[in-house]
């Protein structure tokens, strides 16, 4: 959406110069150069250059339907800098951050505490869960100095639970509920899709501590409703799938996924389209992984299921007693003599994946169409040349939305093409009216 202002002209210098004012300036914002190519009808697109001076591959492509249309996304976000493994730029690091306020504020709603997990985990807990094996090469491993074994936690079954073994001791101190944003490690044998598949990720771990398996049904439906919340303030259209456990175990699952449109890979630096397989129901909404079940009927309604291509973007496990008991987590009952193991629930989001699927889904022919939630900013204040005017709207706009100016020494039409590009949902023009 533009909006246009009308204010007088000011004249500024051509020299491109570090802002030290209170407004949010673009020109302050570390942006790798594209190129301009001109594609489909004349429409000049802009692209990223392939390698920067640094020497490092810029991780951004043209997107190409299944109609052949290129639906080009100027990726200011992720740098490869090697297989798998990505820095984070100013703007997804901005859209990322906006992520995790929104994580936030749904673990709050659950009287979740927040709390940071080693990423280093020893094999000693591992092997007690029987997971050292059973991951496979997926898992990182290393040795220090005294032949100790040790991993990068992919996730954090054994650490917290382990933590909890050494903490809680009666089923007065229950329920718990404790969350972290951190980064885990998976050894892909393939690394791809930019950050849908990368070897080092960021995530949000929900656990859940319970003393009995009906008050962990309740807990898990309270998970369930507010991870409906959270993707519901994201505002991208989602579906809720049940699911295997997977290598985590447990024995009730739930995936959210974003629906995607089937779409090949471009350039082996970004896998775009859904990686996993859905069938959902048209009438009643239900939607069941495909590796849980292939009927073509709805268990539901036994109405016709459709396949839909799909990224998982969280998901919602219920363990009970698989750690706790491997671990020694009990729990003494109003008799002391009777001890039980602590009903758990584990429970995720794939916060960098969300960078990536959001971008996936959100966008158009000219660019990308962020949600206004999670926007690099929500509004992009683009001039040619009036600064003065520019901060003004700038300070009317700060008390009511997110908002940037682009005071780049660049045309007013270039600016407006590289607005539409990135994706802010609104972009305010100051300029002089001749009327």
């Amino acid at each position: 959406m533009r909006l246009r202002i009308s204010t007088r002209c000011y004249t500024v210098t051509s020299k491109r110069k570090l802002t030290t004012g209170l407004q949010n300036r673009l020109s302050n914002v570390f942006i790798p150069p594209y190129i301009a190519s001109r594609v489909d009808g004349g429409m000049v697109i802009p692209f990223f250059q392939a390698e920067s001076r640094l020497g490092t591959r810029i991780a951004s492509q043209t997107w190409v339907s299944a109609s052949g249309t290129r639906n080009v996304i100027r990726k200011q976000l992720i740098v490869l800098t090697t297989s798998g493994i990505y820095h984070v730029l100013p703007l997804g690091l901005r859209v990322q951050e906006k992520i995790e306020r929104i994580i936030n504020i749904t673990m709050a709603s659950l009287c979740a505490s927040k709390l940071s997990l080693s990423t280093l985990s020893s094999s000693k807990l591992w092997k007690q869960t029987g997971r050292w094996e059973k991951y496979g090469q997926e898992l990182f491993r290393l040795t220090d100095r005294k032949s100790s074994e040790f991993c990068l936690c992919p996730t954090h079954e054994e650490e917290i639970t382990n933590l909890i073994a050494n903490e809680i001791l009666s089923y007065r101190q229950l329920p718990l509920r404790l969350y972290q944003i951190g980064r885990k490690f998976r050894d892909e044998k393939r690394p791809r899709g930019g950050l849908l598949r990368g070897r080092e990720f960021l995530m949000n771990d929900l656990y859940t501590f319970d003393a009995s398996e009906a008050a962990a049904m309740q807990t898990y439906d309270a998970v369930q409703a507010a991870y409906y919340r959270l993707f519901k303030t994201i505002g991208v259209p989602f579906v809720v799938a049940e699911a295997e456990s997977g290598n985590i175990g447990g024995d009730k699952s739930h995936e959210y996924h974003y629906l995607s449109s089937s779409i090949p890979e471009f350039g082996a630096l970004l896998t775009i389209g859904g990686e996993d397989k859905v069938l959902v129901c048209e009438r009643c909404n239900y939607a069941v992984n495909t590796e849980r079940s292939s009927s073509p009927q709805c268990l539901q309604c036994g109405s016709q299921m459709h396949e839909k291509s799909a990224i998982e973007v969280g998901h919602t496990f219920h363990l009970g007693t698989r750690y706790s008991e491997a671990l020694g987590a009990f729990v003494t009952a109003e008799d002391p003599s009777i001890r039980s193991a602590i009903q758990m629930g584990c429970h995720g989001i794939g916060v960098s994946r969300l960078v990536v699927a959001i971008a996936d889904i959100c966008r158009g022919s000219r660019g990308l169409c962020w949600p206004v939630s999670v926007a690099p900013w929500e509004t992009v204040i683009v001039t040619a040349g009036q600064e003065e005017g520019a901060e003004q709207v700038w300070d009317l706009l700060k008390d009511y939305t997110d908002s940037v100016i682009d005071d780049r020494q660049k045309t007013l039409g270039w600016k407006l093409k590289d607005a539409e590009a990135v994706g802010y949902p609104v972009t305010v023009i100051v300029g002089h009216s001749k009327g």
